[in-house]
């Protein structure tokens, strides 16, 4: 079994652009609530981002799988459906 790369922030991921890019990506985690140094940029990448990022060998963790999720959730009588790729095995994420 490989090991997950961590990032901490400060750290930045070779699949962002820039410092200030992965600055905007923490601030903004921050902003969905509480965030752990151990969570990592993955847990927002799909299938798509991490194929471009490994064609350009600027992906870290190119050995992380997706699997595709919906979710149904009830709220105030209005049902809402959430879908989306989450990663699996992961570690933290």
């Amino acid at each position: 079994m490989r090991k997950v790369t961590v990032r901490y922030e400060g750290s930045k991921p070779k699949c962002f652009d820039s410092n200030e890019q992965y600055k905007q990506w923490i601030d903004l985690a921050r902003q969905s609530g509480p965030v752990p140094s151990q969570v990592k940029a993955c847990i927002d990448c799909n299938p798509n981002f991490q194929a471009e990022m490994n064609s350009v060998q600027r992906c870290e963790n190119p050995f992380v799988q997706f699997k595709y999720f919906t979710v149904k959730i009830n709220k105030n009588q209005t049902a809402q459906e959430l879908r989306g790729w989450i990663p699996k095995g992961c570690g933290p994420c």
